[in-house]
């Protein structure tokens, strides 16, 4: 018998006023499973969480943690962890206090409560900092204080709301990797929203992508990368470009488009079937692009930069978009110097409008 899924939410709406923030969302977590969900800002991937933790009511839908129906059941009694963007570690509490605050209400002795408290804070890497105060603490240590008492618990479900945004590149990175370690050697079924999509594509097992309120796709990267269902999906999972046009003709997914009066013919790399006469959105990822005389993209030099061991020309395209492109070794072209692209064996995503 295929075990139950450990979260199912069905059909959850919501509004604040006349903006109608959640449309009909509906998914399943799995027990041990990392589920990304990634949107932009605004997207309605926050306010999902918030009612996961019960921290928002729905207007309508329901939420089920394993068999029960946890749709009314106040935060406390929903046995999850949570982290947030702003860490909310309180600032008076050394980190060893701020931990055993939650413990408060266990049966764990005084004994057993330091050496649970150490073992916690060597997880996420802590341990010399126990009485430490929130004061003393960089950005990155705050959040491993956060993510230590969410821990504390033991919750079935860990949510985590946007908890790395804040913080420098570097940190962010060594955060991913600890965040990942943890949550597989503890098999903790975790939630974790984030508008960074390089994010979302190391973290996670699946992931959900949100646009305007509702849930466009979910799947793993695979299945992001090879086949996006619309262009703002296929824009989270990679850079892109995106133009305009009309299908002329089509054969075993070779279609001819007109895309500024130019005929252009393209490999499609998705499946969305399209007819002579549709209109559609042609998009290319960047990495797709190359220099070619004979291309079907024009563009204006802006600049040519060395770095990150990679010649870059920086290229203000037509659409008005700008692009940075890697290119080869000696390629080099002065500010204003007009170019062509045009994409390796033609490949390029077809979306109808």
């Amino acid at each position: 018998m295929e075990e139950l899924p450990l979260i199912r939410v069905r059909n959850i709406n919501k509004s604040f006023g006349e903006h109608r923030v959640l449309k009909d969302v509906s998914f399943e977590v799995f027990k041990g499973e990392l589920f990304v969900i990634v949107g932009y800002s605004g997207s309605g991937k926050s306010t999902l969480l918030r009612i996961l933790a019960g921290l928002e009511a729905t207007d309508s839908g329901t939420i089920y943690f394993g068999e029960e129906d946890v749709s009314n059941l106040p935060p406390q009694k929903r046995k999850i962890g949570m982290v947030f963007q702003d860490y909310a570690v309180w600032p008076h509490m050394t980190v060893r206090k701020n931990i055993e605050f939650v413990l408060q209400d266990n049966q764990i002795g005084t004994k057993d409560k330091d050496g649970y408290v150490k073992e916690l804070l060597g997880k996420v890497g802590l341990l010399e900092k126990i009485d430490s105060t929130p004061s003393q603490l960089s950005g990155g240590q705050l959040q491993r204080v956060a993510l230590a008492r969410a821990l504390a618990v033991q919750p079935n479900i860990l949510l985590m709301d946007e908890p790395l945004s804040n913080l420098d590149r570097q940190v962010k990175k060594t955060l991913q990797l600890k965040i990942l370690g943890i949550t597989r050697s503890m098999k903790i079924t975790t939630l974790f929203v984030t508008h960074d999509q390089e994010e979302a594509q190391l973290l996670a097992d699946r992931i959900a992508v949100m646009n305007s309120g509702a849930i466009e796709q979910i799947g793993d990267q695979r299945a992001f990368y090879d086949n996006p269902v619309s262009n703002t999906v296929a824009g989270f999972m990679d850079e892109i470009i995106s133009f305009e046009g009309t299908v002329l003709n089509s054969k075993l997914k070779k279609y001819t488009v007109t895309i500024n009066k130019r005929e252009v013919n393209i490999s499609q790399i998705n499946d969305a079937s399209l007819s002579s006469g549709d209109r559609c959105k042609i998009s290319a990822r960047i990495t797709d692009l190359k220099i070619d005389g004979n291309g079907w993209i024009n563009g204006t030099v802006i600049s040519d930069k060395f770095y990150s061991g990679n010649n870059h020309l920086i290229i203000s395209l037509e659409n008005g978009h700008s692009i940075n492109l890697v290119v080869d070794d000696g390629i080099m072209m002065d500010y204003g110097s007009p170019v062509k692209l045009s994409t390796n064996e033609g490949k390029a995503f077809l979306f109808r409008m």
